[in-house]
């Protein structure tokens, strides 16, 4: 636990969308999606 990060530290952002399709009485599609900006 002594070391410390001597790396350049960066910004990084993960946005997420999450929705619902409805298919028929009791089955709702869920997809995701996520974008990575300034991985790294």
């Amino acid at each position: 636990m002594g070391d410390y990060v001597t790396a350049s530290q960066t910004r990084s952002a993960v946005p997420e969308a999450c929705y619902g399709i409805p298919v028929m009485l009791g089955l709702v599609i869920l997809p995701g999606f996520e974008y990575m900006m300034h991985p790294g």
